[in-house]
């Protein structure tokens, strides 16, 4: 990897920053359509229908449309502008671009760390969010999705998209991480916010192997019953009790 990593520096023309702004929208943009490019396959031929959470119920398909449209604008007119004032803080912390790739290992634990420090702020974020001062003017537009699918991810309002963003990107960027630690941590959350928001229980899905992780069951309960399973891991939701519900839920489930 260090290999190609100085061979890409050494092809670049251009600025750190420029490096940063396009590495940083390609990573996203790759992942994120990537997976629902996907999953569109999935939805379109009715693959793997036994493992869909709320059977024959999809979002409106207005809702969907609208959503994909909005998200790709945004992602090619402002997230770079994002980008550019990200960079500013990532420099600032002292990212590293021209030092050497760390070892495979450390971006595993880099990215667990990072990952962490994410579902933390992200869930005393989103439930904040929940508060009725807040949820009716700012995350109520999220919520229009009751069923999920991969473009029910990003699609929020901006003060939303803001907050969200930003407890994705403080953690590598207090950190002062190599910028490819930041791509590759970038790459698979966003590979996991979209699984999420699949709106399928994939038994294959990669996300599966960390159990800490939680499934999708649990954000498909909160779209559905928008209640509870704030954060993206279960350590939260368990410390704070916010998934009773979804136990008591799954218990009747169950039962049934």
């Amino acid at each position: 990897m260090e290999d190609y990593w100085k061979l890409l520096l050494s092809k670049w023309p251009y600025s750190e920053c420029s490096l940063f702004i396009v590495g940083t929208f390609i990573v996203h943009f790759v992942s994120f359509w990537g997976c629902n490019l996907g999953l569109y396959i999935i939805y379109h031929f009715g693959l793997f229908e036994k493992y869909k959470m709320q059977g024959a119920k999809w979002p409106e398909p207005d809702l969907v449309k609208r959503a994909t449209i909005g998200l790709a604008i945004s992602h090619i007119f402002v997230h770079p502008i994002m980008a550019y004032f990200m960079y500013q803080g990532f420099n600032y912390f002292g990212m590293v671009v021209n030092g050497p790739v760390p070892p495979v290992l450390n971006l595993f634990a880099q990215f667990w760390i990072f990952m962490a420090a994410n579902d933390t702020m992200f869930y005393w974020s989103h439930r904040l969010l929940h508060h009725p001062a807040l949820y009716k003017h700012i995350h109520k537009k999220h919520h229009q999705f009751k069923q999920n699918v991969g473009v029910a991810a990003e699609y929020a309002h901006p003060i939303e998209d803001l907050l969200n963003g930003m407890s994705t990107f403080i953690p590598p960027m207090l950190f002062g991480c190599h910028i490819v630690s930041w791509w590759v941590y970038l790459f698979f959350r966003m590979t996991e916010t979209v699984d999420a928001h699949s709106g399928f229980n994939l038994p294959f899905s990669p996300w599966k192997l960390f159990p800490w992780r939680g499934n999708n069951e649990m954000h498909d309960f909160h779209h559905s019953h928008n209640v509870g399973c704030y954060g993206m891991f279960i350590f939260w939701d368990t410390m704070m009790g916010t998934n009773q519900k979804f136990k008591e839920w799954k218990q009747k489930q169950k039962s049934m």
